[in-house]
């Protein structure tokens, strides 16, 4: 996944992988959204971004993952009950489309 803080040049001082663990169930657009809000309450503080800054930020936001942890969970079950498959992230899509025509020919 790319860096939200690459972007900003802002890279000094800020304690990633401290980060990482706040961030687990976070979407790369949750993040980047916590990025920008951070860097807003920098401009509006006339402070750096800082770590704690990102880290609280990260706290008062509920990732999607948590707040629809049972949509989710009901879908995946739905899907696992209905014969739908994971995606196997190593196959492009051209391969998935061949092996799926293959499963069809078979059945």
């Amino acid at each position: 996944m790319e860096n939200p803080l690459e972007k900003t040049k802002i890279k000094k001082e800020i304690d990633l992988p401290k980060l990482v663990k706040v961030s687990l169930g976070y979407t790369g657009a949750e993040i980047e959204a916590v990025v920008q809000d951070s860097l807003i309450t920098c401009l509006h503080t006339k402070s750096s971004l800082t770590t704690e800054i990102l880290t609280e930020h990260l706290l008062e936001t509920t990732p999607l993952s948590r707040m629809s942890e049972n949509k989710i969970k009901a879908l995946r079950e739905w899907a696992n009950l209905n014969g739908a498959r994971r995606v196997e992230p190593k196959k492009t899509s051209s391969q998935l489309i061949k092996d799926r025509r293959r499963t069809r020919r078979v059945k």
